[in-house]
């Protein structure tokens, strides 16, 4: 099978979007290849239809658990066997799902670095007939990357024990040095270098300094039309911003990672089959979905880096079409980008603390808590140790990056119950009150010792038997609680995490002080980027996101505001040059200079450019006339 015929089997496309061709036929070739295409450009069909024509079974090394699962379906009901290994797996499980992709041609395995770390799990996949390793969000191998991970340093001993493995490494976000650092640290072998421009011609960029963002958004949505996105950094701005635009008759809804994931599921249906206009959500929203027809991406509170910006706008104009990406902001989202975000930058020693209270609320001894998996309440962690929750967070996040955690979002409700009342007098209570019957009786048969021992049920699986909503069983766990007959404890836990390394206090963290101390500095630079960004008004704002990826030769876009506020300045200052010259004889460049009130090298290239259009002419004088 060819790869155009696969891309027809099973995609239902005619033909390869620009560059797909060229990642596909070196891999098919056997050479290493860097794939560095920008959002929308089909980074994983450059890896699937290779995978589902060669041989053996591709190895995808992924850092979302949630892009794994959604791709695994997506290959599943197009007819492609896929399977991935989920984080919650024991270890017996993953030997049979490896077993199963031996002997069950399967084409495509999915698999996070961290997984590739454990030695059991490494040697059992040494021995797979793999087809050719893809790396995918490849910049997170490299430390000036968005998204470091330092697990995907561990990927590159595959080629240690497999010389003959062939790599291709995909990103969307990698500027020149995080290239260099995913080939280095990658051992590609002189790697063909498949790289698309970042250019976005179909969208937009708009910047506008607002003092109502809400009444801004209403503008752009009904001027706009169409499919849109609004990204925030708040969880509850995006539901205050969904209630307000629903109330002005936008159908909208709010997205964010403390929703479970049934709704999520609903709300991306909706939205992709137009049922609602609008997602508000956080960064949560948007990896590995592929809606055609967004026209708008809104950008409510300032980015932490152009990396990610580029990257949720990318989400829009897939389907070619124009679209608009519009940043609002005002000189408070400055003051907080420098106060919040710059000043909070993580040190060794926030690490080290938050470590410590970690161990310490969880009450791990020294030598012990090696894959111990808890339950954390992060609000409630915070307060009682008195701990700042962006640095805590950000922490948090730093020793998943550095595997002495492993940090999942995962917004349960744990509920724990103890019978107070004898059996006798409990039956006597439900002879009376029926309805609680049901509930009662299940608990009775699931959990045994709830009359001796407080213990932790699982209201899911209790909503389930008993064929009501989970609210419903905590509802009427709440009612006898009240007439005194069951004690309940609910808590609410906002993260999951799993302790990869035994308590070594001091030892656990040393090590990686100066990657936390450069990760420090690198984000200073990506803040600072933001703000020059979203300050500079002269610049095109293309231009500014194509040099910082390292596309120094690119145009003014002529679209995005800058370019829109200087062709106006240029238009006016046209009509004033002449003006001035229609009522003077003759005039030299800094006679001109001095009479406006503009940047001298405004008016001096101005000038050329009438000059050049024959529009005004020189004197033997040197000086400027109109040219009749």
């Amino acid at each position: 099978m060819t790869p155009k015929n696969a891309l027809k089997k099973y995609w239902g496309y005619e033909t390869f979007l620009p560059n797909q061709n060229s990642v596909i036929a070196n891999i098919l070739k056997q050479k290493d290849t860097l794939a560095i295409l920008p959002t929308g450009a089909g980074k994983s069909v450059c890896y699937q239809v290779p995978a589902v024509i060669s041989k053996g079974i591709c190895l995808v090394v992924s850092p979302l658990l949630a892009l794994m699962q959604d791709q695994v379906v997506n290959l599943n009901n197009r007819g492609i066997k896929a399977t991935y290994i989920k984080s919650q797996m024991r270890l017996n499980e993953v030997h049979r799902t490896l077993d199963n992709c031996q002997f069950g041609n399967y084409k495509l395995l999915y698999i996070s670095p961290e997984r590739l770390k454990r030695q059991e799990i490494f040697e059992h996949i040494l021995n797979l007939p793999i087809s050719f390793v893809a790396v995918d969000e490849a910049h997170c191998i490299s430390q000036w990357g968005h998204d470091f991970r330092p697990a995907y340093r561990e990927i590159s001993r595959l080629r240690e024990y497999r010389p003959d493995l062939k790599f291709l490494a995909l990103t969307a976000t990698a500027t020149s040095t995080v290239a260099k650092d995913i080939i280095e640290n990658l051992k590609l072998n002189s790697p063909k270098v498949v790289k698309d421009s970042f250019k976005k011609e179909q969208i937009s960029i708009f910047k506008k300094e607002s003092p109502d963002k809400l009444y801004s958004i209403l503008k752009i949505i009904k001027k706009e039309k169409g499919s849109g996105i609004i990204y925030v950094r708040k969880r509850q701005s995006t539901h205050d911003i969904s209630q307000f635009l629903n109330y002005h008759h936008i159908t909208s809804a709010a997205f964010h990672a403390g929703i479970d994931q049934p709704k999520k599921d609903l709300i991306l249906k909706d939205w992709l089959t137009n049922k609602i206009q609008v997602v508000v959500a956080t960064t949560a929203f948007g990896m590995g979905i592929d809606k055609p027809d967004v026209r708008f991406v809104i950008h409510y509170h300032l980015p932490e880096s152009l990396e990610s910006y580029y990257q949720e706008i990318g989400r829009a104009a897939r389907d070619r079409q124009p679209a608009k990406a519009v940043l609002l902001y005002n000189q408070s989202d400055i003051i907080r980008l420098k106060n919040v975000h710059l000043k909070s930058i993580i040190t060794p020693k926030d690490v080290k603390l938050v470590y410590k209270k970690l161990l310490q609320y969880f009450r791990i001894a020294f030598g012990e808590g090696e894959f111990f998996e808890v339950d954390l309440n992060f609000t409630k962690f915070c307060e009682k140790y008195k701990l700042n929750t962006h640095t805590t967070y950000q922490s948090l996040q730093m020793l998943d990056k550095i595997d002495v955690i492993r940090l999942f979002k995962s917004f349960k409700r744990t509920t724990k119950i103890q019978f107070k009342s004898s059996s006798k007098i409990l039956l006597n209570y439900l002879e009376k009150h029926k309805k609680y019957d049901p509930l009662v009786s299940t608990i009775l048969r699931t959990y045994g010792g709830i009359f001796d021992h407080k213990l932790s049920i699982n209201t899911e699986l209790i909503a389930h038997k008993v064929k009501l909503t989970e609210f419903e069983v905590i509802k009427q766990l709440e009612e006898l609680s009240a007439q005194d007959l069951v004690e309940v404890e609910s808590f609410k836990h906002d993260l999951s995490l799993v302790f990869l390394v035994p308590r070594e206090d001091e030892t656990s963290i040393n090590p990686f002080k100066k990657i936390i101390l450069q990760n420090g500095e690198h984000k200073k630079n990506q803040i600072q980027a933001v703000i020059d960004f979203t300050t500079e008004n002269k610049t095109c704002l293309h231009q500014k996101i194509l040099n910082y990826f390292g596309e120094m030769d690119s145009k003014p876009c002529g679209r995005c505001s800058n370019c829109k506020k200087s062709n106006r300045i240029h238009e006016n200052l046209n009509k004033e040059i002449l003006n001035l010259l229609s009522h003077h004889n003759e005039l030299s460049s800094q006679e001109i200079v001095s009479l406006l009130n503009y940047n001298e090298q405004e008016v001096l290239n101005t000038i050329k450019s009438l000059y050049i259009n024959h529009q005004i002419k020189l004197t033997p004088k040197k000086n400027y006339i109109i040219n009749a």
